[in-house]
């Protein structure tokens, strides 16, 4: 069963065609590799996957309980880090609200909290 698909996916930028008929899925435990020159339309084909831009037409489906996350490309990196360290700086945001949310379910828990009138 496929955790992602896309079918027939088409990106234009104004009047300029990037890609158009892009069809692909990806199964549990696949491994891909995106070749192709500069400027054919790589990054935007990610960003569409990930859910951080909007396909022109055709249709992406990510699978429920799916994230898919996007690590930008950038040399603004922390050479410190571990690869699996740096890959983890794309969820700080959604690790800090994780954080958060724990920390108000543990409040709302708390005897204090059901006490009050």
């Amino acid at each position: 069963m496929p955790i992602a698909s896309v079918i027939q996916v088409g990106k234009s930028f104004g009047a300029e065609r990037i890609f158009s008929g892009v069809s692909f899925q990806i199964n549990e435990d696949d491994r891909i590799g995106l070749v192709g020159p500069n400027g054919a339309g790589k990054s935007t084909l990610l960003n569409i996957l990930a859910g951080r831009e909007e396909a022109d037409e055709g249709v992406v489906a990510v699978a429920r309980h799916t994230r898919i996350g996007y690590l930008l490309q950038v040399t603004d990196f922390q050479a410190e880090n571990t690869l699996r360290e740096e890959m983890l700086t794309v969820f700080a945001e959604v690790r800090q609200w994780e954080h958060e949310i724990n920390e108000l379910g543990q409040a709302l828990a708390s005897p204090a909290a059901i006490a009050e009138p």
